[in-house]
Formats: structure tokens, C-alpha cells, sequence
């Protein structure tokens, strides 16, 4: 690939938050609450990377919380 494979000058960015109400129910169901997942399905269509982008956010929310523990040693 080349240099003209990647830049787009003219691209605009969306950064607008999906309607809910707009969106087919099996999407809503399918993302819960992440709105990530929303978004990605808005921008591209795509239940798949709609559903990876949400498996990825709830596999880092998980390894997030994991690392929050505190874990008790005993002293020296």
C-alpha cells in the first residue's frame, strides 16, 4: 500500500452520540451499555466489530478492576 491508501484530506470525523432509539433493537441488545460499541456499529454497520469492540472493552474493564485489588502480605 501506498501513501494515497491512507490519506483521506478530505475526511471529517463523526463525533456524534448514537440515538438509541434510532438503533435496531438487536444492536441495543447486543451492546448493553457500552457505548463504544454503539458507536462502532454506527460508524461502520458492523454487528462483528460492533460485538469485538465490546468483548475488548469488557476484557479491559475486567483486567482493570483485577489490578485494583489490594493484596495483603505479610510483613518482613
Amino acid at each position: 500500500m501506498d501513501y494515497d491508501s491512507y490519506a483521506k484530506p478530505g475526511f471529517v470525523p463523526s463525533f456524534d452520540v448514537p440515538d438509541i432509539d434510532q438503533l435496531p433493537e438487536e444492536v441495543v441488545r447486543l451492546c448493553g451499555g457500552s457505548s463504544a460499541c454503539l458507536f462502532d456499529y454506527v460508524a461502520t454497520g458492523s454487528l462483528n466489530f460492533a460485538n469485538a469492540t465490546r468483548e475488548q472493552s469488557q476484557s479491559f474493564n475486567d483486567t482493570r478492576e483485577s489490578l485494583a485489588e489490594k493484596i495483603y502480605l505479610c510483613p518482613p
